[in-house]
């Protein structure tokens, strides 16, 4: 994306990690499962785990006034995770393409693999996209 600032100067490279702990709350339990005492990760909060972290990660490394969004993922939710367990969210860079940036994000409960998400963020000017939900 021409324009677009780096705290640093520059884009990070593919490789770069960005890395969040979380636990999993009663309000990222399933909620057709909850309603059967089942307190387990839901997929979507398995998401929200992913994308916010990798989001997070590079609002700090972004010049101010730009952002990301996301706009495409691949969920792959491949075992239970019971409210109170402790996760960690590993999003690796894949690619970054102009504005684009890909993501292989895997969500971790010790070294067992609860889920995966192939994430593409696209860089926006925050002032930009604000004017354009408006429309």
């Amino acid at each position: 994306m021409p324009g677009v600032e780096w705290r640093s100067g520059s884009a990070p490279l593919p490789g770069y990690e960005c890395v969040e702990e979380w636990v999993v709350g009663e309000e990222h339990a399933a909620a057709h499962l909850k309603e059967r005492g089942i307190l387990t990760l839901s997929t979507p909060s398995l998401l929200l785990m992913a994308e916010a972290t990798v989001r997070r990660c590079m609002d700090n490394l972004l010049a101010e006034g730009y952002t990301t969004v996301g706009v495409e993922a691949l969920i792959k939710h491949r075992r239970p995770a019971h409210v109170g367990s402790k996760l960690t969210v590993r999003g690796l860079l894949v690619s970054v393409d102009g504005a684009r940036l890909s993501f292989h994000i895997k969500v971790l409960r010790g070294s067992t693999l609860i889920g995966e998400v192939y994430h593409e963020r696209r860089i926006v000017s925050s002032q930009e996209f604000a004017e354009r939900v408006k429309r």
